[in-house]
């Protein structure tokens, strides 16, 4: 009897890897297009990077939606005009009935998270930070100021170095939670306090009930049926042989296939997300409902705790950055949850009233008071924001859009000749003289075009390696072909709106 092939073992940089390649196939075209659609409003408003450390010295709180959040949203109210207030878009529910405005809401999602919005006065929000490609719905809240960033360094080149360059990157690792810490960093912030930041989920609860999806709880994963199990292992079967012949998409195949079932034996759905979750979820770009293996991590208040592989991840993202700061810039006042190494550890009213924060039987940290100098946020943003330069901003992103447009346009052409000439069976060198010009004409829409077309890349350029002959190889500049046009379809129906919108303004 045939043997299941081998699980492949990667290293979790390594899966981390394969995820991020995954999710860039999954998203580049969505990342690109709502990138352009955004341009007009991108153009109107500063980046993170001209925002600067302009809260230097000042205390930031972040607001995150962990179960333990609602117990210290009475201290959270009492900082408003004292502290910089940083919120997760998922808070907003919760912060409505607490009477607590904030002054920043993050969001990094590309997916349509309006929803996250819905029952809350946008226009109290003095400023909305979200990535540059996040849905374009969220440009269109009525808020009182954006700021907008980069969540990837290579992704969204082609749209920064139009801006202020690598300033406006902040470090995502795909989370809002990093993402907050780097914005706070960003802003010069000190102290920086942690409130909601469970990454952890007690007797299965996964955010705080007050927030969006406060509802959603942890339970173990249905085991497949015997004949399901069945079928599942005669596909590994079929694809180790594949693979075992060199078919890197067979091996990609069994990677997925132990992912998901290591997901089954170790990991758990998520139940009670509410009706708009579960439409985005439904899109097939997101998948909200299920937790890859779950482990135990030292506990806010000693012994153990359960989190997920992305909350771990999360954790030891903000344990590397609190190790490089001085200890007591980063302050963990959640008050439950998971430990974070390098955080001071404290009540959120003693981190307000200062004094002394025990570990057991050891002082911990010695904590000063927080300053009751006020903290001016809308006059700092007025001033950032009078200073922006709107005319140059949207001439350069309207030139670009241009180039962009016109070089998808002149690509589609080739890439249309190119495959006329497939058809006809044309000779080799008159197919490789086509290639060239379709190749040539993408080069200033490059950094675009590659992200766009990212779905299609492992698998074209796995073809045209291929040993198959000739027909091979016809076949797989043809799909280039198509994926080509795909992508000059894409540039147009957007660029042509951002250019109309800009060009109006203007």
């Amino acid at each position: 009897m045939t043997a299941l092939p081998p699980r492949p073992q990667m290293s979790r940089e390594q899966e981390r890897a394969a995820s991020m390649s995954n999710t860039v196939a999954a998203f580049g075209a969505l990342w690109c297009s709502q990138g352009a659609l955004n341009l007009p409003v991108l153009a109107q408003w500063p980046t993170v990077a001209q925002l600067g450390d302009a809260f230097k010295g000042q205390p930031a709180v972040i607001i995150a939606p962990g179960p333990s959040l609602s117990q210290n949203l009475h201290l959270v109210k009492q900082l408003k005009g004292r502290a910089v207030l940083i919120a997760f878009s998922r808070c907003l529910e919760i912060l409505k009935p607490a009477g607590i405005v904030p002054d920043f809401v993050v969001v990094l999602d590309p997916l349509d998270l309006t929803y996250h919005f819905d029952g809350y006065d946008a226009r109290e929000i003095e400023c909305l930070c979200v990535g540059m490609t996040c849905n374009p719905q969220l440009y269109r809240l009525p808020v009182k100021r954006f700021a907008s960033f980069s969540g990837n360094a290579v992704i969204e080149a082609w749209l920064y170095d139009h801006l202020d360059g690598p300033d406006t990157w902040l470090d995502t690792s795909c989370s809002v939670a990093t993402t907050s810490t780097s914005l706070a960093l960003k802003l010069g912030c000190d102290p920086i306090i942690y409130v909601g930041q469970d990454l952890s989920f007690p007797k299965g609860k996964y955010y705080d009930k007050g927030s969006r999806d406060g509802g959603a709880t942890l339970q173990k994963i249905e085991p497949l049926s015997a004949e399901d199990q069945a079928e599942e292992d005669r596909i590994l079967k079929t694809l180790g042989a594949l693979a075992q012949c060199g078919d890197q998409a067979a091996q990609m195949a069994i990677q997925r296939i132990y992912s998901e079932r290591d997901v089954r034996e170790n990991g758990s759905d998520v139940a009670g997300f509410s009706a708009e979750a579960k439409e985005v979820e439904a899109t097939g770009k997101a998948v909200l409902s299920r937790i890859g293996r779950v482990a135990k991590v030292p506990g806010y208040y000693g012994g153990k705790v359960p989190c997920t592989p992305s909350f771990s991840w999360v954790g030891e993202w903000l344990e590397k950055r609190a190790q490089l700061q001085p200890f007591g810039r980063m302050i963990n006042a959640t008050e439950g949850g998971r430990y974070i190494q390098g955080m001071v550890h404290a009540p959120l009213q003693t981190v307000i009233d200062g004094g002394e924060v025990k570990r057991g039987s050891e002082v911990h940290a010695t904590l000063d008071p927080l300053p009751d100098t006020p903290v001016d946020v809308p006059g700092v943003l007025d001033g950032i924001c009078e200073a922006l330069d709107t005319d140059k901003q949207r001439a350069d992103l309207l030139a670009m859009s241009h180039d962009i447009r016109d070089s998808m346009t002149t690509a589609g052409a080739a890439a249309f000749h190119l495959d006329n000439a497939i058809d006809r069976r044309y000779p080799a060198r008159t197919l490789r003289g086509l290639e060239s010009w379709m190749v040539d004409a993408i080069a200033p829409a490059s950094m675009w075009a590659s992200v766009c077309m990212q779905a299609h890349t492992a698998t074209l350029t796995q073809q045209m390696n291929a040993t198959g002959g000739d027909d091979a190889w016809r076949t797989a500049l043809a799909d280039l072909c198509r994926a080509v046009d795909t992508t000059r379809k894409i540039a147009q129906a957007c660029f042509d709106v951002a250019i109309g919108e800009m060009e109006g303004e203007g």
